[in-house]
C-alpha cells in the first residue's frame, strides 16, 4: 500500500505550491500582543521575522518556545546587511493551540550569544 499509494502521494505533495498562514514579528519592538496564527491542525505557516540590523553578530539564532518554556525548536539565521528580513518555515504537526514565544539571539564573531530579543504569537488550530 505505502509503495503504490503513500509514497507517490507524498512525492506530488512535495512538487505541489500552497498558501499558508503567516504572521509578521518585529524583535525589539514593544506591544501589548502578538499576532494570531489560524491555520488547520497539523498546517504549516510561515513567521516573517524582522531582526534590526546590527554588523556586530555573525549569526543569529531563534528559539521558539510554547507557554511552558519548553523549546520546541531552534533555527540558525544568517546575519547580512542586505536584509532584516527573514522568513522562518514553522512545521505544525506537533504545535497545538496556544501562546508560543519566539526568542531570537545574536551570536558575535567570538562565539558569545546575546539576547536581542523576543516576540510572541498565538497559534489558534480550526
Amino acid at each position: 500500500y505505502q509503495n503504490f499509494v503513500t509514497y507517490p502521494r507524498l512525492r506530488q505533495a512535495r512538487h505541489r505550491p500552497e498558501t499558508l498562514p503567516w504572521a509578521s514579528i518585529n524583535i525589539g519592538t514593544y506591544g501589548s500582543s502578538g499576532p494570531m496564527i489560524a491555520k488547520s491542525p497539523g498546517q504549516d505557516f510561515l513567521l516573517f521575522v524582522r531582526i534590526p540590523p546590527d554588523g556586530s553578530y555573525s549569526h543569529y539564532t531563534a528559539d521558539l518556545q510554547d507557554s511552558a518554556a519548553r523549546n520546541e525548536w531552534s533555527v540558525a539565521i544568517p546575519a547580512t546587511s542586505a536584509s532584516d528580513e527573514w522568513p522562518i518555515h514553522v512545521p505544525g504537526a506537533n504545535l497545538r493551540g496556544g501562546t508560543y514565544t519566539l526568542i531570537i539571539r545574536g551570536i558575535t564573531w567570538a562565539g558569545e550569544s546575546r539576547e536581542i530579543g523576543q516576540a510572541s504569537f498565538e497559534v489558534q488550530n480550526q
